[in-house]
């Protein structure tokens, strides 16, 4: 596997973090599974740097069975109305399409919203740059080459900056945290988890609910470096764990409140941590995260808030969205930034509680 890798053109650095995004990686079987995947995907027309990128953001795909499921499943999105063209153009911009993850959207929009399977194609297509976390439609954001890009704190102290001139957080979204944090600490005391710095201001506002414990992950070096130099690594109660949220759930405990906010990751990184979410929050706890899944489409933001509620549903969590009015955000604050990432007057903030007796589910 390690040969391939090279071979594909991925350098000692990224090879780590695909490792660290897909630990499975090196049981895969290179012959059967993984050879047969680069040839699929080379027949679509990719250069090897178009390969590497494709690896890049979604090493899992060296794993999946090339006749088997990704051909079948290919021709699948083809039927959808996705010409040649635009299906390898999809899957480079956004090849998380090609595991499951895509067809909870897909069961939505024909289920539930009846819209013609023809027609699916071009919707897909429409927001093909995939749902960030984040907010942003970036595609050079993926997580792996966003933690080796520098970040650059503006000198007041608004925003913060990839080095592309994307904003990975900005201080407009201050009463959307304030918001958060209420929600998730309640009456205070408790013990709470943040997962992604950026400003600081959501661990601020949570600093003032007096919590009994209160726990940071942050991936990027930058800005775990920026928050040291502000001294929360040394703060009363604060414990702040360096690194991705995957490489540090080892050391997670449980907690009363648990706030989601990633830079980089897409909607499949959510559903994965959605998954540990009955290990981490405590019954009667409130869970709640950034809702700023595909923030340029409206219809697409509506159709991934009702996939959380399906989903979180699973974990036996009920999920209700606050409508907040958002400030309106004239040009002026957004000078100097690459992209504008929020596009509407109205904020859905989630509140998710856990259940304080869960019901054994079978299957």
């Amino acid at each position: 596997m390690l040969a391939l890798l090279v071979d594909l053109g991925l350098q000692s650095d990224e090879i780590e973090l695909v490792l660290l995004r897909c630990p499975r990686l090196f049981t895969y079987n290179v012959q059967s599974r993984s050879m047969p995947v680069v040839e699929f995907l080379s027949s679509l027309g990719y250069s090897q740097e178009q390969l590497r990128q494709v690896i890049l953001r979604f090493p899992h795909v060296l794993g999946y069975d090339a006749k088997g499921h990704l051909i079948p499943h290919c021709h699948y999105l083809k039927s959808l109305g996705l010409t040649d063209e635009e299906l390898s153009r999809l899957i480079l911009l956004r090849p998380h399409v090609l595991g499951s993850g895509i067809e909870p959207v897909i069961t939505y929009l024909r289920k539930w919203l009846r819209i013609e399977r023809t027609r699916i194609g071009s919707l897909l297509w429409s927001t093909s740059e995939g749902a960030s976390t984040s907010g942003t439609a970036s595609s050079s954001a993926a997580n792996a080459g966003y933690l080796q890009q520098k970040l650059v704190y503006t000198p007041d102290g608004d925003k913060l900056l990839d080095a592309d001139g994307e904003a990975v957080m900005m201080g407009w979204e201050a009463p959307l945290m304030e918001k958060h944090a209420a929600a998730i600490c309640r009456g205070g005391g408790g013990h709470y988890l943040n997962v992604g710095f950026g400003l600081g201001i959501v661990d601020n506002e949570i600093q003032r609910y007096s919590p009994a414990s209160h726990t940071i992950i942050e991936a990027h070096p930058d800005v775990y470096a920026h928050m040291c130099k502000l001294g929360w690594d040394s703060r009363p109660g604060v414990r702040v764990l360096f690194g991705r949220w995957q490489e540090v759930l080892p050391q997670l405990e449980s907690y009363d409140g648990i706030f989601f906010d990633t830079y980089g990751e897409y909607y499949e990184e959510m559903r994965e941590f959605h998954q540990q979410l009955p290990r981490l929050l405590r019954p009667g706890g409130v869970y709640s995260y950034f809702n700023g899944l595909a923030s340029d489409n409206f219809f697409f933001h509506s159709v991934y808030g009702r996939l959380v509620q399906v989903e979180l549903a699973t974990q036996q969590l009920q999920v209700r969205f606050e409508q907040l009015r958002v400030a309106e955000l004239g040009d002026d604050v957004w000078q100097g930034v690459r992209n504008k990432y929020w596009h509407f007057p109205l904020y859905f903030l989630p509140v998710s509680c856990m259940p304080l007796k869960r019901v054994a589910l079978y299957r």
